[in-house]
């Protein structure tokens, strides 16, 4: 038997703190190389941690949620195990088999909204009558199911905070109280010059397709505060 780790390499993480955000495969699957076996989160981005090698994930070491260090050891691969490829049939003179394209289900028809909708209702979208084009099935069919079968909202749930979202939270509390002051600022500005400036030219700039807005008064002020 052919053991294999499965390692972080630290600068993937650039010195962040890493959490397993989760496996995409179980203990027993068999995994390809170069291809993505589990994600992990950092206060930055999400990353996906990839096969060294080809065979049989024999053992997972952290699972999701747990901390993870520069060089942990996130699992273990068993490479004796291969991989078989499937191969395509060949006819009695040589040429290849061609495989029939299947039916597009009804479910790839709908629009996004509508996908939405049933993901979040439990909702089979062949049951539901369609009345737009095509018997297509609307947002409105199926806001009409619902109150039709009197269903209620079943996938709302409390999830944890992800690792992602804490680290957020954090740096906005101490932006909040130790890092940028924030308060609140108010000037009277008189502006009748500008405003007057602005009604005498702006038919000249007009006639040369420019629309004189106070932005460009304002960048002007600017650039004469920094000189």
């Amino acid at each position: 038997m052919a053991l294999v780790d499965i390692i972080l390499n630290p600068e993937q993480t650039e010195g962040t703190q890493a959490t397993v955000n989760r496996w995409l495969y179980a203990v027993g699957d068999i995994v390809e190389k170069n291809q993505p076996v589990l994600e992990l989160e950092t206060d930055k981005v999400m990353l996906e941690i990839i096969a060294p090698v080809s065979g049989k994930l024999n053992k997972i070491l952290l699972n999701a949620g747990d901390e993870v260090v520069d060089s942990s050891i996130l699992g273990i691969i068993d490479s004796d195990v291969r991989i078989e490829k499937n191969k395509t049939d060949s006819t009695a003179n040589g040429k290849k088999t061609i495989s029939t394209p299947t039916a597009v289900t009804a479910d790839r028809t709908i629009s996004p909204t509508v996908r939405r909708l049933c993901k979040q209702y439990g909702i089979n979208p062949a049951q539901v009558q369609g009345t737009g084009k095509n018997n297509r099935v609307t947002s409105r069919d199926i806001q009409g199911f619902l109150q039709h079968n009197k269903i209620t909202n079943t996938s709302s749930q409390h999830l944890p905070i992800s690792n992602m979202r804490k680290h957020i939270a954090k740096h906005m509390v101490q932006s909040l109280l130790h890092t940028a002051p924030h308060v609140t600022s108010v000037f009277n500005l008189d502006l009748s010059a500008i405003i007057a400036h602005r009604k005498l030219y702006k038919q000249k700039f007009a006639a040369k397709n420019t629309n004189l807005t106070f932005t460009a008064y304002f960048i002007a002020a600017s650039a004469t505060a920094i000189k």
